[in-house]
């Protein structure tokens, strides 16, 4: 399982994106996300996308090939069932991939 976190414009983390390779050989992610309103905790956020990809409540999924966590911000940006302030931290995260500088999501492997 690999661990995402999506920030907004301000470098302020708007997601957290967890993904696995199903036994189909795609990606499948599910998202925990950020309140505002809320104080931001980084391990449950990876707990609650955890779980939810556990639990099959995915919300996409994409080809596993090369570019992958690419494909999942396209995924998430083309996904009009995901909050809007999320989809726009995608679409930065895009733009900023396309010219050499995407460090918007922080992701490592576990």
């Amino acid at each position: 399982m690999r661990f995402y976190f999506i920030r907004d414009e301000k470098s302020f983390p708007v997601a957290c994106i967890a993904s696995t390779i199903d036994t189909t050989d795609r990606v499948c992610y599910a998202l925990s996300i950020y309140n505002p309103k809320d104080e931001f905790d980084r391990a449950r956020a990876r707990d609650i996308a955890a779980n939810r990809l556990r639990k099959g409540k995915f919300f996409g999924t994409t080809p596993n090939v090369r570019g992958i966590k690419e494909r999942v911000m396209m995924s998430i940006r083309d996904n009009s069932g995901i909050p809007e302030r999320v989809r726009e931290a995608a679409r930065l995260w895009l733009s900023k991939a396309t010219t050499g500088a995407s460090s918007q999501a922080d992701g490592h492997a576990d």
